[in-house]
């Protein structure tokens, strides 16, 4: 991984910081199945889970050049978690 650009997070100004990544293929395969692994029980809105979409389609793309089945319904499955809520409304996590 090599990091392109960066920039620090500043409480002081409510800024969030981000950061700008070269990732080999190697890299976003093993980073898919760390996000995929960390996010496998998690429902409600999320950043994370989030993460886990674009990581799934970015690891297809990488990898295969496209979206297959599998793929798709991939996105599918973490798509209906993210708009789930846990306990109702007020308990999603966030």
């Amino acid at each position: 991984m090599r990091i392109r650009s960066l920039i620090y997070r500043d409480h002081a100004k409510n800024e969030p910081g981000s950061a700008i990544v070269e990732l080999t293929g190697e890299e976003i395969v093993a980073l898919n199945n760390i996000i995929r692994k960390a996010t496998k029980e998690q429902e409600g809105k999320s950043a994370s889970l989030e993460m886990a979409k674009s990581s799934i389609l970015l690891n297809a793309l990488v990898q295969h050049g496209g979206l297959d089945s599998v793929d798709i319904l991939a996105l599918s499955e973490v798509d209906e978690r993210l708009h789930r809520h846990q306990g109702g409304e007020g308990n999603a996590q966030q």
